[in-house]
């Protein structure tokens, strides 16, 4: 399966074996109240991470993503310098979600919580989006065996103290993650830090009238009007058209 990953773990191998390299990675998820809506994933280096990894457009492999359905943009350099890699991809229902998110990072991944659902009474609709992102385990869940012969072979989960002993600071100040949870224009947005405890549940929700079952609603009130009217109309014709009955002469 086509995962997001890839190009956010290649990013992250770059960061891991240079120095004084930078990246973001920003998520999105954007969601309407009718159930339907995208996920997008920016990856971003800086100038001495960019000098590491050579030109993205061949060093990172997208093909995978684009058969999978996600649009790519054209790499661009943001203005604060930058140079980004930023993918798409549209969702029609809840489910689609789940499935789309799953090629983020995995069923297992840091986002293994997010879920969308739309539930409700006869006229009213309730919108609930539930984003969830853990980066409490650090690169552990990530490390692979391509992964680890980027990496010289040393599994790119043990990294991170020998960076941190050679730079100085922490892997986590290397990479900055941004992740926003978006429902109709109403968003909250979360910057995780690797390594950290995982953060609470973003709960977004929006409630708003079925237009559509109103619509029916009214077209049947219409409907039966219609009807009692018509048989009024039918019973008062048939009492016009009827002749009375012959009255008896009286002896």
């Amino acid at each position: 399966m086509a995962r997001v990953a890839g190009v956010v773990l290649a990013g992250l191998a770059v960061v891991a074996l240079g120095t004084a390299c930078q990246m973001n990675v920003d998520v999105t998820v954007d969601a309407t109240a009718a159930g339907s809506g995208s996920v997008q994933v920016a990856v971003g280096f800086d100038e001495a991470a960019l000098a590491r990894l050579g030109d993205p457009a061949t060093a990172l492999a997208v093909d995978d993503l684009a058969a999978a359905g996600w649009v790519i943009d054209p790499i661009a350099v943001s203005p604060e310098g930058m140079t980004r890699i930023v993918v798409t991809k549209a969702f029609d229902d809840p489910a689609g979600l789940t499935t789309t998110i799953n090629e983020v990072a995995g069923p297992d991944g840091p986002f293994a919580g997010t879920s969308l659902a739309v539930t409700g009474e006869t006229f009213t609709y309730l919108t609930t989006l539930t984003g969830s992102v853990d980066l409490s385990a650090g690169l552990a869940p990530y490390t692979d065996p391509e992964l680890d012969a980027v990496a010289d072979g040393v599994p790119l989960a043990g990294l991170p103290a020998a960076i941190e002993a050679a730079e100085g600071r922490p892997v986590a100040e290397m990479v900055d993650v941004s992740v926003i949870w978006r429902l109709d224009g109403n968003e909250v947005r979360v910057t995780p830090v690797l390594g950290t405890p995982a953060q609470p549940p973003t709960v977004l929700t929006d409630e708003r009238p079925r237009v559509e079952r109103r619509i029916m609603l009214a077209a049947a009130v219409v409907v039966v009007t219609a009807a009692v009217v018509g048989l009024v109309h039918l019973v008062v014709a048939r009492g016009r058209r009827t002749p009375s009955a012959p009255v008896a002469p009286t002896p």
